[in-house]
């Protein structure tokens, strides 16, 4: 088991047998001990209280040594990446789909000269938009994939990632410019119909790169069967 000066220290509700000198180093030794699983580590609880991004890297900054006191256990759960990603794709194809539908009732309000509702529907519109960005390149970075690369077949023909990600960009810069002109009938056509395509054209790619996704874990299972032994 882990001790910290009496931090007990549990990965998926095992003790880990290992000395380490600080709170940093237990998280890495945790996820060092999920990665020969082919797992990892998705979340960190220090006496019972999650660790968000920013308190785990303020745990990456703090020194080797004088951590210890402030913890007395240290609980890591981890994840299959495979089953982790493709979850996250299939949730993003899904937030495209509605996506989808708001950009066109965006459209329509300015149609019926509700600019500012209009515009108010815009922030979530391009915060889905980002956050499908961020999906993907995590999803890329965790399976070490460039998931974007990938040609997928879909009921819309072949779709490159990497070509759609390009094209949303100017699209969504193009929206940008329109509202900044206040050309409303260019900024309705974007939304109602140049960015429903995209949104359309994505949800096929995201199922697709999931269905992807869960063949390599196949794959990786059926070479490693060892893998991945940890609950899901």
């Amino acid at each position: 088991m882990v001790h910290l000066g009496g931090v007990q220290v549990f990965l998926d509700g095992e003790p880990l047998s290992a000395t380490v000198s600080s709170v940093s180093a237990a998280i890495a030794e945790g996820a060092s001990a999920a990665a020969t699983r082919g797992r990892v580590v998705i979340e960190v609880h220090a006496d019972g209280v999650l660790l968000d991004e920013s308190r785990l890297d303020a745990r990456a900054q703090e020194p080797e040594s004088g951590d210890a006191g402030q913890v007395r256990e240290l609980r890591l759960t981890s994840a299959d990446p495979y089953l982790l990603v493709q979850a996250t794709l299939d949730d993003a194809a899904a937030a495209v789909q509605q996506l989808s539908h708001d950009q066109q009732r965006a459209a329509r309000l300015v149609h019926q000269d509700k600019l500012q509702d209009a515009v108010a529907q815009l922030q979530q519109v391009f915060q889905t938009w980002q956050t499908v960005k961020d999906v993907t390149e995590r999803a890329s970075s965790l399976l070490g994939e460039d998931l974007l690369a990938m040609p997928v077949e879909s009921a819309l023909g072949t779709l490159h990632g990497q070509t759609l990600s390009a094209e949303l960009l100017m699209r969504l810069r193009a929206v940008k410019v329109a509202l900044s002109r206040e050309d409303w009938s260019r900024f309705a056509d974007l939304l109602g119909h140049e960015l429903v395509d995209a949104s359309q054209r994505w949800h096929e790619l995201l199922r697709g790169l999931a269905r992807h996704v869960g063949e390599l874990r196949g794959a990786k299972r059926a070479a490693s069967p060892t893998l991945g032994g940890a609950p899901a």
